[in-house]
């Protein structure tokens, strides 16, 4: 089998986030919109935000009320979670087992120590309390009576409050209306004191205190806010539930109080609001430890921000000395002339001097209902928007927050009057790049009209689109633009125009896996990135000899001499256009599992046409390989139409041991040999250096395996190709190499090249495709298919190249490096139904940030949402930056006790080489040098090791092979200094 490489040693229907991650990636704002859910109908599927709770991994997982019609409109609790950026990760819905009642209202949420979650809320009267997993699993339900129908009139259950207590439980305060006429109507709340299992340690009523809120205590009792006989009131609690103190504010024009927070010094901080002659206003109080007496009171939260009215809904101590207070306040909007609820965030010293306050939205009406401090030292709010969504804020500690907008077109410039003029055709899959002076950088992609949009704060930033290749210029490169006001919008438009006629195609090919015995399908998907027509464009695909060509989608034709090798004519392919088409094979019985199969596509007209760089020598090295008995005979040929302008090497490698290095310099159209003997099972590359300004690649490539026949040996070469880069560093070629399996995990994401040794070594400013593969494990269809992958930092956003796939995708990158694939109408059947049609796939290039420093490990793992399910967490690909790490010493054969160790390495005087765990009559040490010329040799009798002298050795690379007893035992890599 013969593989081209390259070296580089070497090695349904989710969430709609209609607002996007702001620039600081610490600060954004989303909007949660009711999913379609196709196995109920519903009516306006809200979602009214009514708590949050940050989670262990930096994410947030919301609790709101989704509206279903089962029957008849019906209110049920759903969770959301987010990750950091605030993007989708899973969402699940709490249907009521009773079909009489589901009107969820009163909800609170709470994170336990061990990552699970606790829900809590009210169902009708009935008080309900549901854990889950991590990931929004019911783990159990329980259900709590609120006593409402004991109370002799009609009662109504009001309010719910959950709150951790310090003692590892749970505090819960149920607040009843008891309706008999006024003025005899009563109130009352219920406390309940639960553990972890929802067990009830302790039940108290308190007659006459309707809570509004309730927090825990430093002492370990709690403190009650609401209203006692209509009058607003504090109602101190010890650790039992008993009461302590009661004292109420008749003198204050203020409604219930909503909210409370025990402040450093053992007093309490009341959200609430004043009560004037146009209608409330926010109003923050402070009162002392006993409640009796008040220390401050602020309602300036909406005077300076030009507020007629609004309330103080909740408030919060951050631990680092400021309180913070989310609500509403009524702001009136010159665009449509009338005044609107907006939520705002208030931060306030210990003192009760308003020290920054902002309102999230000046569009439509919203109100924030809860503000809790983050691990960041931002806040995250949640509330209602519009009166239809969840509205959810995230800003850092002083309280920015995105609402400054970016947007444009990319667009093919046709009369290149840098208008954008009608008719004038959008560009698609563009990416946009924003930048903040001194700070973070967020990404867009321009969708099929080649429109784009962002949300930022205020600060200056760089605003730029990047070409995709170097056929295309811009009018404008960039734009520098500084927002110093929110809620404004700069259109900023980018007219592209081609600067050379050229067509420009690239090519890939893969599959989802391939199984011994088994059928599998590959697509081969194109595309034409250049300014002109691709005429008469055709792709060759040249299959893996294990594997048997059945069909394909698009009519083909053999091509001569070669019974593996497949002719596919596509026509004109138009710039911009894209396309693509299957071939199904069957993979050999005979195959050994875990043999790599490597198919290779390429695509023509490849032509350069000018994109390239002036300097290269217009040299291409090319490498073919014929198997001759136990050996194999490598052509190295210059294909370009320029000679060399220099001498340059090839490597020649024996799985991880490089056998020779040979120095060559070839003409236009000249070839030279190399002649490799092998041994069974092993696999072979000829690696040859590029012109350092080819247009696609520094190193061209050649693997052999099984030239000898037979069988790879027990701890073998299988797998060794996938540990190098493949030379399909051109858009006009891909290779695909992947190992057949007996099980595999049906999510998962792998990476190529797979890197060297156990920490995945490869080299900085080498490309890596990643091959994220899913299948439908459930009970039905899945409609829809999302994934997100969050890119490492390690890696350049910019650079991304969307792949061939198993199924038609949208794909956009946002946020700071967020990678979304979208599969649309997949109708992906479940694995019981057709096994072989749940398997889907995408595949992506992305290249390293530039110049990484030794040691930067990138890590990468990918969600996988399959319609309104939690997420699917793919295993974690991880790369570590090395160079040189091709195995210094090699053991030969089976010799698990063998150990060979040389020092000092490098080496100046001499060199040790010593040989541990056996023992050997004769040992023989030849030394060679990089060009394959044995330099020295040394024999030792009855002796575990040989020295070998360095002084009169030229400095550089060095090989040495290790025999005992006349038995190659090893081999390794030197450096004389």
């Amino acid at each position: 089998m013969i593989i081209k490489i390259m070296k580089k040693y070497i090695l349904t229907i989710v969430i709609l986030w209609l607002l996007s991650l702001s620039i600081q990636g610490q600060e954004w704002t989303r909007t949660l919109d009711g999913p379609s859910v196709l196995s109920v109908s519903w009516t306006s599927a809200i979602y009214d935000g009514q708590d949050v709770t940050e989670t262990n991994d930096g994410g947030y997982v919301i609790a709101g009320i989704q509206s279903y019609a089962t029957g008849a409109i019906r209110d049920y609790p759903a969770l959301v979670k987010v990750d950091a950026n605030g993007f989708n990760v899973w969402e699940k819905s709490y249907f009521s087992d009773n079909a009489n009642v589901a009107a969820f209202r009163s909800l609170a949420l709470k994170e336990m120590p061990n990552g699970n979650l606790l829900l809590g809320g009210l169902n009708g009267n009935e008080i309900i309390l549901i854990q889950t997993n991590a990931v929004g699993d019911t783990l159990w339900t329980k259900s709590y009576d609120s006593h409402c129908s004991q109370t002799g009139g009609p009662c109504t259950v009001d309010g719910f409050s959950l709150e951790a207590t310090f003692d590892g439980n749970y505090i819960l305060a149920i607040r009843s209306h008891i309706t008999l006429g006024a003025p005899l109507d009563l109130y009352h709340t219920q406390l309940i004191k639960v553990d972890p299992n929802g067990t009830v340690l302790w039940i108290k009523t308190h007659a006459d205190a309707w809570a509004e809120a309730i927090q825990p205590t430093f002492d370990g009792g709690y403190i009650l806010a609401g209203q006692e006989n209509g009058v607003s009131m504090l109602y101190k609690l010890d650790q039992n539930g008993d009461s302590t103190w009661l004292n109420t504010y008749p003198s204050q024009p203020t409604s219930s109080w909503h909210s409370v927070v025990q402040a450093p010094d053992s007093g309490y901080v009341i959200a609430t609001e004043l009560l004037g002659f146009v209608g409330p206003s926010p109003l923050l109080i402070k009162v002392d430890k006993t409640g009796a007496n008040m220390l401050w009171s602020t309602y300036a939260l909406s005077n300076t921000l030009g507020g007629l009215t609004g309330a103080a809904k909740h408030v919060n101590y951050d631990n680092n000395g400021y309180y913070v207070v989310t609500g509403y306040t009524n702001l009136v909007q010159p665009s449509i002339g009338n005044a609107l609820d907006i939520a705002f965030l208030g931060k306030v010293g210990l003192g009760g001097t308003v020290l920054v306050e902002e309102v999230f939205d000046i569009h439509t009406a919203n109100q924030g209902q809860v503000v809790r401090p983050t691990s960041d030292n931002g806040y995250i709010i949640v509330g209602e928007y519009d009166n239809q969504q969840a509205y959810l804020v995230k800003t850092d500690s002083i309280l920015n927050r995105p609402m400054h907008q970016f947007q444009g077109y990319v667009y093919k410039d046709n009369n290149v009057d840098c208008l954008k003029d009608v008719g004038e055709m959008g560009c698609s899959n563009w990416l946009i790049e924003i930048k903040k002076r001194n700070g973070s950088t967020v990404y867009a992609t321009t969708d099929s009209t080649g429109y784009y949009e962002v949300l930022v704060d205020t600060g200056a930033f760089t605003i730029k689109a990047h070409l995709p290749n170097t056929l295309w210029g811009l009018c404008v490169d960039s734009f520098l633009v500084t927002s110093s006001q929110l809620s404004n919008t700069d259109t900023l438009n980018f007219g592209a125009t081609g600067l050379v006629n050229c067509p420009l195609l690239n090519v890939d090919v893969s599959t989802s896996l391939l199984r011994r015995c088994s059928t599998a399908v590959y697509t081969v998907s194109y595309c034409n990135n250049g300014t002109a027509d691709a005429l008469g464009a055709s792709v060759t695909v040249d299959l893996d000899t294990s594997l048997a060509f059945l069909g394909s989608s698009l009519p083909w034709s053999g091509l001569t001499g070669t019974s593996h090798v497949y002719l596919f004519n596509i026509g004109t392919v138009a710039p911009g256009a894209c396309g693509s088409f299957t071939i199904s094979v069957a993979v050999s019985c005979y195959a050994q599992l875990g043999q790599t199969h490597c198919v290779q596509a390429n695509i023509l007209p490849d032509s350069l046409c000018g994109n390239s760089s002036p300097l290269w020598d217009e040299s291409d090295i090319d490498i073919n390989g014929i198997c001759y008995g136990d050996s194999i005979v490598y052509t190295i040929r210059n294909i370009g139409t320029g000679g060399m302008s220099g001498v340059r090497h090839y490597f020649v490698t024996e799985d991880h041991v490089i056998l020779s290095v040979r120095p060559f310099n070839l003409g236009a159209g000249a070839s030279t040999t190399e002649v490799v003997y092998t041994r069974n099972g092993a696999v072979y590359r000829l690696e040859a250096e590029q012109d350092v300004h080819h247009p696609h690649s520094t190193y061209t490539a050649l693997g052999v395996l099984q030239c000898a026949g037979g069988n790879f040996t027990a701890n073998s070469s299988l797998g060794i190709l996938g540990q190098f880069v493949e030379d399909d560093g051109s858009p006009a070629v891909s290779i695909d190499c992947q190992e057949n399996v007996g099980s595999w995990d049906p999510n998962d994401k792998q990476a190529r090249p797979i890197g060297y040794g156990a920490t995945h070594a490869i080299e900085a400013n080498v490309d890596l495709e990643y091959h994220i593969r899913f299948q439908n494990t459930g009970t039905d269809t899945a409609f829809t298919v999302v994934i997100f992958d969050t890119l490492s930092t390690a890696l350049d956003p910019s650079s991304v190249i969307p792949g061939a796939s198993s199924h038609a995708y949208t794909w956009e990158l946002k946020g700071n490096g967020i990678l979304v694939f979208t599969f649309d109408n997949i109708l992906l059947p479940d694995s019981i139904v057709n096994e072989s049609a749940s398997h889907g796939y995408v595949k992506f290039k992305i290249k390293q940030q530039p110049n990484l420093p030794l040691g930067t490990v990138l890590n990468n793992t990918a969600a996988i949402v399959f319609d309104m399910n939690a997420p699917v967490l793919t295993n974690t690909t991880f790369h570590t930056i090395e160079e040189d790490f091709i195995l210094d010493i090699v053991k030969i054969g089976n010799r698990p006790e063998t150990r060979i160790e040389a020092y000092p390495n490098p080496f100046q005087d001499f060199v040790k080489i010593v040989v541990k765990g056996e023992t050997f009559s004769v040992l023989e040490v030849r030394l060679v040098d990089a060009v394959g010329r044995v330099v020295q040799v040394q024999e030792v009798e009855f002796q575990d090791a040989i020295i070998l002298q360095g002084q009169h050795l030229e400095t550089g690379l060095y090989f040495f092979q290790l025999i005992g007893d006349g038995e190659l035992i090893g081999t390794g890599k030197l450096m004389a200094e």
